[in-house]
This record gives C-alpha cells, sequence and structure tokens, in this order.
C-alpha cells in the first residue's frame, strides 16, 4: 500500500480536463502531484460513472478511507461546468485554440529560427 496523505486537488481546465492530487510522503516529507486525465468528460457526463472510472483507475490514490466520492463528485461536477461554459461562449475560438495547441513550444522555435534563418539566405543571395 502507498504510504500518502492527500493534502489538496487541484482542476486543469484545460484539455483534457484534468484532477491533481497534491500528496505527501510522510517517510520522506516530500510532496507529489497525481495527474488524473479525463479526455472523455463532456458537460452530458454521468457524474457517478466518471467518479466510479476514476476511483477504479487510480484507486491507489483515491482509497475510499482517504478521499470521498461526493468529494470527487464536487471535483467532476465544476469540471463539467466548465466545459458547458467554454461550449456556450466561443465553440468556434476552443476549436481553433485546439488546433493551434498541437504545436510544440519547441516546434515554434524551429519555425521562427527556419523562417530566420531562410529570411537572412535570401538577403544575403540578393
Amino acid at each position: 500500500a502507498l504510504d500518502y496523505a492527500p493534502k489538496r486537488f487541484g482542476l486543469k481546465y484545460g484539455n483534457p480536463p484534468t484532477i491533481v492530487l497534491e500528496y505527501l510522503v510522510p517517510s520522506s516529507g516530500k510532496l507529489f502531484h497525481h495527474k488524473m486525465k479525463i479526455p472523455s468528460l463532456t458537460p452530458e457526463a454521468n457524474i457517478k460513472e466518471v467518479v466510479n472510472e476514476l476511483m477504479k483507475k487510480h484507486s491507489l490514490y483515491l482509497s475510499n478511507s482517504k478521499i470521498s466520492g461526493g468529494q470527487m463528485e464536487d471535483l467532476v461536477r465544476k469540471l463539467m461546468k466548465k466545459l458547458e461554459e467554454n461550449k456556450k461562449i466561443l465553440p468556434s475560438a476552443k476549436t481553433k485554440l485546439q488546433n493551434t495547441s498541437d504545436f510544440g513550444l519547441s516546434n515554434n522555435k524551429e519555425n521562427t529560427k527556419n523562417a530566420t534563418s531562410s529570411s537572412n539566405q535570401s538577403n544575403t543571395t540578393s
């Protein structure tokens, strides 16, 4: 069994929606984060089913004696509410953001370098 003490939860509203559990390992005195991604979450999802799935998939961290199903339901509900809000506000902009987020930072730097070096080359050849 994992020797840990749950400290707090965080929510990431990005894609995919994620619940982050911060926990302390008493033997080392160190804090760690365990991320629980929920890629299939929709505003219409059944909260109890989502929580049951999380409890099964992350049972090592979400043992009933330490974390209640009710608390997990509240966290999932908050993520679902945000998904619903995002859907109402800007569905087209959200799609656009998701498409651009596929490019990592390193790719952007390389693209900038390539663009800079190619423009430099065109300047030196003329």
